[in-house]
């Protein structure tokens, strides 16, 4: 219990130090990845884009998947 109350401030306080710290992300900051080619396990190629292009591709890849989900559950409303 003693432990828990030293460690108590040290929690607390973490987070909020953590947050003031972090710098809004920029959206033109290039970031590459790699990616494995389709058609083999071994070969991949550098993709690089900017953070606003890798979020664009994320949020049209989510909404793909919710199309199909909302199809193949026979709910086809929009």
């Amino acid at each position: 219990m003693s432990k828990l109350l030293m460690l108590l401030p040290l929690l607390l306080a973490s987070p909020a130090m953590a947050e003031s710290k972090k710098e809004p992300a920029d959206p033109n900051k290039k970031i590459c990845k790699y990616e494995r080619e389709t058609s083999s396990r071994i070969i991949s190629k550098k993709v690089c884009m900017t953070r606003a292009e890798w979020d664009e591709q994320a949020r049209q890849a989510a909404e793909v998947m919710e199309k199909r989900n909302r199809v193949s559950l026979g709910a086809n409303r929009p």
